[in-house]
C-alpha cells in the first residue's frame, strides 16, 4: 500500500562539495555577541583566505624553482602568523586585525627594493591593502592612518638601505599624497558600509527587542491558558468522579430491585465507556496545551512495547468486535526494549489504533480490517498501524497532525481532531518520529511510528 519510508536517522554520504561547504561554513564562524563585529571579522576571515592561498602559492613556486631568498621568509613567516591572526578573529577580537595591518605594512617595506618604487614614485597595489583593510573592517578615517604609516615605514625602510635623504623625501612625499588619494574614495565607500551595518544592527536590536516582549506576552498568555485548562481539567474530573459514584449507587440499587444482573452488567459498561472517553478526551486537551507550551513531562524508563501493544489490543478487542472489524497484532520473537513514559506512549497506541478502528467502521462488513505491527528499525522499534478504512488524498495528508483537523471522512466520528497532534508531540518529544502514508481515498491509511531504542542512562 505504501512504499518504505526512509529513516530520519540514517545519513547519506556528504559529497566533497558539501565537506568543503561546511568546512568553510565552520571557518566564517565569529564567536561574538557584537553582531557589527561578527560580520567585519567574517569579511576579514574571506581576506586572510585568499592572502594565505596567494603567499602558499608564491612559497610554493619559489620551492619549485630552487630559490630560498628573504621574500620566501617572510611568506613562510606570513602564514605562521596567519595562524594567530586567524584565531583572533574567529573568537571576535580585534587584535587579530590590528596585527594583520601591522604585519602587512612591515611586509611591504621589507619586501621591494627602493629601486622598484622611489624612482619614479610607484605605488604597488599591495602597498593600499593596509589602508584598504583598516578603513573597512575598523573604522573608515583610521584609513587614512594606516596609508600615512605605510609611507612612513617605506620611507624608514629606504633609510636603513642606506638611500640619501633628498630622495627619500622626494619619495615620501609625493607617496603621501597618492595614498591618501587612493584611499580617499575608499574611505567614503567605507563610511557608506559601516552605516549600513550599524543600521541594520540597530534595526535587528529593536526586532529582537519586539520579538522578545511579544514572547514573553505570548508564553503569559498561554500560561494563563494552561493554568485554565488545569483548574478545568481538575474539576471535570472531580464531577466526574462524583457521577461515578452516584452511578455505581443507582446500578446497586436497581440490582437490588431485581433488575436482572445482565442487563445491570451492559449499562455498566456502557457507561463506564462514555466516561472513559470523556476522561481519554479532557487529558488529550491537556496533554495538547503542555505541547503548545512545550512543557510536557516524561518520565523515562525501559518499556516493553509488545506488552504495551498487548495490552492496547485487549482494551480495543471489545470496540473491534462490536464494529465487526478484525483487529491483528503482529509481532516478531525478539525486540529491544524502548526509552518511553508507559502512559504517554499508551495513549499514542489508543489514539492511533482507536482512530484507523473508528474511521475503518465506514467501510462495508468483511473489509474492516485494522493490523499493528512491531519490528526492529536500527536497533530501535518500529510500529506500523494500517487500516482499510477510506484513505486520505494529498491534501488531507499534509493537514494531518494538525490541532482540531477535521476531514470529511470524519463525518458521523467522535473527537476534537487532537489526537494525531498530541500522539506525535509525544512521540518527537520521546526523540522518535511518526509518519502517515495513503495511497488515496478508498485505499486505507497506515502510520508508522519510530521510537528509540532504551539504553543505560536514558531516564
Amino acid at each position: 500500500m505504501k512504499d518504505t519510508l526512509p529513516e530520519p536517522s540514517r545519513r547519506e554520504s556528504l559529497s566533497v562539495a558539501e565537506r568543503l561547504w561546511n568546512a568553510w561554513r565552520w571557518y566564517l564562524t565569529v564567536r561574538s555577541d557584537d553582531l557589527i563585529r561578527r560580520i567585519l571579522n567574517r569579511g576579514l576571515l574571506g581576506v586572510m583566505a585568499v592572502l594565505v592561498c596567494i603567499t602558499l602559492l608564491t612559497v610554493s613556486i619559489d620551492l619549485i624553482r630552487g630559490e630560498n631568498n628573504f621574500g620566501t621568509v617572510i611568506s613562510v613567516g606570513f602564514l605562521l602568523l596567519s595562524i594567530v591572526i586567524i584565531w583572533s578573529l574567529r573568537r571576535g577580537a580585534m587584535l587579530g586585525i590590528a596585527l594583520l595591518i601591522g604585519v602587512l605594512i612591515i611586509i611591504n617595506a621589507l619586501s621591494f627594493t627602493p629601486e622598484s618604487y622611489i624612482q619614479p614614485t610607484v605605488i604597488h597595489v599591495l602597498f593600499i591593502l593596509p589602508a584598504i583593510i583598516t578603513a573597512l573592517f575598523i573604522r573608515p578615517l583610521l584609513g587614512f592612518v594606516a596609508a600615512i604609516a605605510q609611507a612612513l615605514t617605506l620611507a624608514v625602510a629606504l633609510a636603513i638601505q642606506g638611500v640619501a635623504t633628498p630622495e627619500i623625501i622626494a619619495f615620501f612625499l609625493p607617496a603621501l599624497t597618492n595614498l591618501v588619494g587612493v584611499i580617499a574614495p575608499i574611505v567614503i565607500g567605507a563610511r557608506v558600509f559601516h552605516s549600513t551595518i550599524h543600521h541594520l544592527a540597530k534595526t535587528n536590536q529593536q526586532l529582537d527587542a519586539r520579538v522578545a516582549e511579544r514572547t514573553n506576552e505570548l508564553q503569559r498568555v498561554m500560561g494563563l491558558r494552561e493554568q485554565d485548562i488545569t483548574a478545568a481539567v481538575h474539576d471535570i474530573n472531580n464531577r466526574m468522579t462524583v457521577v461515578r459514584a452516584e452511578i455505581d449507587e443507582l446500578l446497586l440499587d436497581s440490582s437490588d430491585a431485581g433488575v436482572a444482573p445482565q442487563v445491570v452488567a451492559v449499562a455498566d459498561q456502557r457507561i463506564s465507556s462514555a466516561l472513559n472517553s470523556v476522561s481519554a478526551l479532557v487529558d488529550d486537551l491537556r496533554t495538547a496545551v503542555l505541547l503548545d507550551n512545550q512543557a510536557l513531562q516524561l518520565r523515562l524508563g525501559p518499556l516493553s512495547l509488545p506488552n504495551l501493544a498487548r495490552k492496547v489490543v485487549a482494551q480495543l478487542s471489545t470496540q473491534a468486535t462490536l464494529t465487526q472489524c478484525v483487529l491483528s497484532l503482529d509481532l516478531p520473537d525478539h525486540l529491544p526494549l524502548i526509552a518511553g513514559d508507559e502512559h504517554k506512549i499508551e495513549r499514542v497506541l489508543i489514539n492511533l489504533v482507536g482512530n484507523a478502528l473508528k474511521y475503518t467502521r465506514q467501510m462495508p462488513v468483511g473489509q474492516r480490517v485494522v493490523q499493528v505491527q512491531l519490528a526492529a528499525s536500527q536497533g530501535s522499534v518500529l510500529t506500523t498501524i494500517a487500516d482499510t478504512g477510506p484513505g486520505l488524498d494529498a491534501s488531507a495528508l499534509a493537514m494531518l497532525g494538525q490541532p482540531f483537523a477535521r476531514f470529511s471522512s470524519s463525518r458521523g466520528t467522535e473527537g476534537m481532531g487532537l489526537g494525531v497532534y498530541i500522539s506525535r508531540g509525544i512521540v518527537e518529544h520521546h526523540g522518535g518520529w511518526m509518519r502517515y502514508a495513503s495511497d488515496g481515498p478508498g485505499r486505507g491509511t497506515s502510520v508508522d511510528v519510530w521510537l528509540p531504542a532504551y539504553a543505560s542512562g536514558s531516564g
